[in-house]
């Protein structure tokens, strides 16, 4: 018995890409790990949570000192991100 719908693998991965909320939260997830990179185990082993939500990256930091000394860099880090993506995915970083 042969499936009527039946499509390849590359067919349904070509739709999935051009889900625009799929790639979304594909380009969330890279920038999230491209942040990781960025600021190095140091900044990472002061972190609790990274989450995106309506365009800004929050990130809990638990040294007052390194979070003030991130958000002085915040409209770099913003750049950055969002170059190495190839597109706009935050606006903002909020260091909790």
């Amino acid at each position: 018995m042969k499936r009527q719908n039946s499509q390849s693998i590359g067919n349904v991965l070509q739709e999935l890409l051009q889900d625009d909320l799929f790639c979304k939260k594909l380009n969330e997830t890279k920038l999230i790990e491209s942040w990781r990179k960025m600021v190095g185990e140091n900044v990472q082993s002061k972190m609790t949570s990274i989450y995106i939500k309506n365009e800004i990256l929050y990130v809990t930091i638990t040294s007052p000192a390194l979070k003030s000394d991130l958000r002085m860099k915040t409209a770099e880090y913003v750049r950055e991100l969002n170059q190495e993506i190839g597109c706009e995915v935050i606006r903002d970083i909020k260091f909790l």
